[in-house]
């Protein structure tokens, strides 16, 4: 039961896990391009290209991209606005040029990562519930049949189907406690001899 909740349960964590740290790297390497254009081209003081930057390829991107100032101030902002807020997948790559713009910050959306979990997720409790009903399943009804007959096996003689000494010992331990338990009842025990059982095993042997 263990093993099926791990089956159902980790593959949807580390797609969560893996999702994150890949959006994380996309926006750590967006704000680093992003930081090494603006100190590059020297376009920290123009606004409008700045806010040109940051808007270059927004619409079609999972991101919110912001230029900070030393106080904390946005320059200029661009993207999507489900990304705006996200805190879990952020990156903030500080300028090491000097000038007006101190950080570029990049926030991705969860949305692809959480949508990407939920699918995994979906599929290993798929692949738990049918591991379930055709592996354990029949490994235990299996399991259990061979116990059965390994339990007929010590108190059953092969040759006869009989009782053996072990199984008479069982039948009568339980009858006996079951005349004490129930004050009335009785227990007998047959004894039957066969003649010349001793020459027909010999001379045609056990099976007959």
């Amino acid at each position: 039961m263990i093993g099926l909740v791990a089956l159902a349960v980790a593959p949807s964590l580390a797609t969560l896990v893996a999702g994150v740290l890949l959006e994380r790297h996309e926006a750590r390497a967006t704000a680093g391009s992003m930081a090494w254009t603006i100190a590059h081209h020297r376009i920290g003081d123009d606004r409008q290209a700045l806010a040109a930057l940051v808007g270059t390829d927004a619409e079609d991107e999972n991101q919110w991209r912001e230029v900070l100032a030393a106080d904390g101030a946005v320059l200029a902002e661009a993207g999507q606005a489900h990304a705006q807020h996200s805190l879990v997948v952020s990156a903030t790559v500080p300028m090491v040029a000097p000038g007006s713009v101190a950080a570029v910050r990049v926030r991705e959306s969860l949305g692809e990562v959480l949508e990407a979990t939920g699918i995994a997720a979906a599929l290993s409790l798929v692949a738990a519930v049918l591991t379930w009903f055709f592996v354990v399943r029949r490994s235990v009804g299996a399991l259990r049949k061979a116990e059965g007959r390994l339990r007929s096996i010590n108190v059953i003689d092969p040759l006869t189907g009989l009782l053996n000494r072990a199984g008479l010992r069982q039948r009568l331990q339980r009858g006996l406690d079951g005349e004490r338990n129930a004050g009335t009842r009785r227990v007998g025990v047959l004894l039957i001899d066969l003649d010349r059982f001793s020459l027909i095993n010999e001379s045609l042997g056990q099976r007959a």
